[in-house]
């Protein structure tokens, strides 16, 4: 926004980005602003002109200025230039958010810190001091994770991150989901200037962070599933539709009526496409004390990793209290865990790249195999893997093998979520000659719910001719000078590598 005190007349204001000449600080380069420069015509009666640009921020040493260069004006006593406010600094000292990585984090409490990542833009001039404060929601101060009010981080100058730590608090009893955040209150740009921050210009929502605990279900009571380690499907077993039964105990035999509602509570299983939904009432009349629930459990072709849900007790009528943790060994939830299913750690080949490839012992020893774990890969699995000669099963020549490679068979480890899995094939480097010849590496073996693909299990790898199989050739090392003046002289050319010997006559 560029002003002028009093408005009579018109006036053209021309400004140009960047410092003036010699203004810039040491150690910092001049950031592109488009347009570099401008002209802004104020009519009679206006005080005020908007001007816009857009910054383009390439490093951390880039700042941004702007500044007037010249002011005219044709009418009776023209207009002059503010030499103390011609200048304009834009953020210098950067705008204080946090990281976009930063501002939404779901965590398990089990983890017992979370690591928040506060950021500055624009600019990164000068020592800036961030005050942040922890606010409750859900979560509760002191039992969930550690309360903070007036924590202190200081970015030093040059320095663009810097890193929160917030304590998490951990509980054995189940809990529901619970939220608090991190909230950046105030600034000082190490100027003396609190009140004229930078950060006004920061969007509100990114001077938070949202911490979500997930869901660790938290009952009380005295009405408990007899279950007491959690139940387990396999994608094998469970069918199109499998039925577990869950007992549910009363602790109140002689009463009337005591109900209880239950609910499946979902973690990372999805309901309605893992399992069915349920939300039920239970009656216990005169001298009950235990019932059966079924849960129906669904399959499906998707590859899925370990996925769990929970069923849990709510007293909804006739009095008593849902199992807690004074209640030990009872409790009001049981866990169900749907084991990984439909080979969720990939169905794993060699790569189209890989099937025929060559190596030099002589250029490059080394050749990597790529293993393509296919659409699943949600966590590590080893395959094992071998060299031979042949594809059918024959290893009566394998022995030779160990003369030419490293490792003739092993096992590795592709990591989780990760499609591509490097495998590599080294030989052996010698100085023994030797012709061209194929070998073929075979995925004989993976573990942890994967499986092979049968027709990609093989690699066939060619050693290329290697320390010149044909020899080399060159003069013997006596006739390496010869003087003569007849008219035939008998020289020796020698093939190196190989029993052999020939002799020439050159003219």
């Amino acid at each position: 926004m560029v002003d002028r005190v009093g408005a009579y007349g018109a006036v053209d204001v021309n400004w140009q980005a960047g410092y003036p000449t010699g203004g810039l600080p040491i150690g910092f380069n001049e950031g592109t602003v488009t347009p570099n420069s401008g002209l802004v015509s104020f009519d009679h009666g206006v005080s005020q002109r908007a001007i816009t640009i857009l910054l383009k921020p390439v490093s951390i040493q880039d700042l941004f200025a702007m500044h007037i260069t010249s002011v005219q004006s044709s009418d009776d006593g023209g207009a002059r230039e503010d030499q103390e406010r011609s200048l304009i600094e834009i953020a210098p000292s950067g705008i204080i958010s946090f990281d976009e990585n930063s501002r939404n984090i779901l965590v398990d409490e089990t983890e017992g810190e979370v690591q928040l990542v506060i950021q500055r833009q624009l600019g990164a001039q000068g020592v800036v001091t961030v005050v942040y404060q922890t606010t409750a929601s859900t979560a509760v101060p002191g039992q969930d994770y550690v309360e903070i009010s007036g924590g202190v981080v200081r970015l030093r100058d040059g320095q663009q991150t810097a890193t929160v730590t917030i304590g998490l608090l951990a509980e054995n009893s189940p809990e529901l989901e619970k939220v608090f955040f991190v909230n950046l209150t105030s600034v000082d740009s190490g100027d003396g200037n609190q009140g004229e921050l930078e950060t006004q210009q920061t969007p509100t929502e990114y001077l938070f962070c949202e911490i979500l605990l997930p869901v660790r279900k938290k009952v009380t009571g005295y009405w408990y599933q007899e279950t007491l380690r959690p139940s387990f499907v396999t994608g094998a077993d469970r069918g199109w539709r499998r039925t577990m039964e869950s007992d549910v105990i009363s602790q109140f035999a002689n009463d009337w009526h005591n109900c209880a509602a239950l609910l499946a509570a979902e973690r990372n299983a999805s309901a309605g496409l893992d399992y069915r939904v349920l939300e039920e009432s239970i009656i216990f009349r005169e001298n009950e004390n235990s019932d059966t629930v079924q849960l129906e459990v669904c399959d499906d072709n998707e590859p899925e990793p370990a996925e769990t849900f929970y069923v849990y007790l709510t007293v909804v009528a006739g009095g008593g209290r849902v199992a807690g943790p004074g209640d030990t060994p009872q409790r009001g939830f049981t866990e169900v865990i749907i084991l990984g299913n439909d080979n969720f750690n990939g169905i794993i080949g060699f790569s189209d790249s890989s099937l025929y490839v060559s190596v030099s012992e002589d250029v490059d020893p080394t050749v990597i195999l790529n293993m393509d774990r296919g659409s699943a890969f949600f966590e590590m699995v080893t395959v094992d893997w071998r060299a031979s000669y042949s594809t059918s099963g024959d290893m009566s020549l394998d022995q030779e093998l160990t003369n030419q490679l490293v490792e003739v068979e092993g096992s590795i480890q592709c990591p989780a979520r990760v499609q591509i899995c490097e495998l590599p094939i080294t030989l052996k480097q010698d100085l023994e000659p030797e012709f061209s010849r194929t070998f073929a590496v075979e995925l004989i073996g993976v573990r942890r719910d994967a499986t092979l693909n049968p027709a990609r299990k093989f690699a066939n790898i060619t050693m290329q001719d290697s320390d010149h199989p044909y020899g080399q050739f060159g003069f013997a090392l006596e006739q390496g000078k010869l003087v003569s003046d007849v008219l035939y002289l008998s020289v020796i050319l020698v093939l190196f590598g190989l029993v052999f010997a020939n002799e020439i006559r050159l003219v």
